[in-house]
């Protein structure tokens, strides 16, 4: 795929039967006009496709691929050894804006079926979910800034940062882990000499056998023009959450909630603001005062010319 230049109400899916006839599920990434790139995940039933909920974690990469993460316990547990059958993929216009109440999906380009053998860990080593984190990176006048949040205490006892110009980024920065403590929202600093335009970073974690393993990756213009949006802490949401967003220079911010039906739903940030990272609470009340329920949102960042967003589920 052309990342740079998806178009919009357009989505991309994979479809497959799981074995020992426990159903015909799907996962996919849709681009909405309103809220950008999200993942979600659904089966099939008598009168069509049904979503069940958004996919456990998304990332694209420098590849022009969509990697989607979703557990297997969610699609009819498949197990190491089983083949995946009437495998398909295809990709669909969304007949009007989404996200709201389409009209339909008119067909682009649809694969023939096949089968597809579940390797395991063993093989493919996929990150668990659990750990994978979203790894944010801003150009600012002392260097890069680095930030990224974690939970997973149980799992990990710190990590140690990697950078380099191409995306394996093979030079290792800290020369001691980075201790995970009780978990949280993490930054560091790498003052950065700009000897090249665009430079990779690499975050790893160390697990308690010794072990380390690759939580997530990010790329950052030296010149500056990257914009970051995440949520530190855990989603689903209860109670309050706080967002983190990373601008490359001064300008006008713009952070806005919308329902899944494309309505706005509150404004958390409407101002001129400086470059660097900026946080801000969200205390899941709309505009006109009332808390919101168990749902799902879209959180829209606006700024320096680019959009970015993501996808959250409140609990109350």
């Amino acid at each position: 795929l052309d990342l740079a230049n998806l178009p919009p109400n357009r989505f991309w899916r994979v479809i497959w039967n799981t074995p020992g006839g426990f159903g015909r599920y799907y996962v996919r990434v849709i681009n909405c006009a309103v809220g950008g790139l999200s993942a979600d995940y659904g089966h099939f039933s008598d009168t069509g496709s049904l979503q069940d909920g958004p996919a456990d974690h998304f990332e694209l990469n420098d590849q022009g691929e969509v990697c989607v993460w979703i557990r297997g316990i969610k699609v009819g547990s498949p197990s190491p050894g089983q083949n995946l059958t009437a495998v398909n993929a295809d990709c669909r216009e969304v007949v009007g804006n989404c996200p709201g109440g389409p009209g339909g999906f008119a067909p682009l380009d649809v694969t023939n079926s096949g089968t597809y053998l579940i390797k395991g860990n063993a093989t493919c080593a996929p990150v668990p979910v659990e750990l994978a984190v979203e790894l944010a990176a801003v150009s600012i006048n002392s260097g890069i800034e680095l930030s990224w949040s974690s939970f997973a205490v149980a799992e990990l006892t710190g990590f140690h940062i990697y950078r380099g110009t191409s995306p394996d980024a093979p030079e290792r920065l800290t020369s001691e882990p980075i201790r995970m403590g009780s978990g949280g929202a993490f930054t560091w600093h790498d003052n950065s000499d700009g000897s090249a335009d665009i430079m990779y970073y690499r975050l790893t974690g160390l697990g308690r056998d010794g072990t380390e393993q690759n939580l997530g990756t990010t790329s950052v213009s030296v010149g500056g023009h990257t914009v970051a949006l995440r949520l530190l802490g855990a989603n689903p949401i209860r109670n309050k959450a706080v967002f983190e967003y990373a601008l490359p220079a001064p300008g006008p911010v713009l952070l806005e909630v919308y329902s899944v039906n494309g309505a706005r739903v509150t404004t958390l940030v409407n101002r001129t603001e400086g470059a660097g990272l900026h946080t801000v609470n969200f205390d899941l009340r709309a505009d006109d005062g009332r808390t919101l329920g168990t749902g799902v949102y879209l959180i829209r960042l606006v700024a320096a010319g680019a959009t970015r967003s993501l996808k959250v589920v409140t609990v109350n």
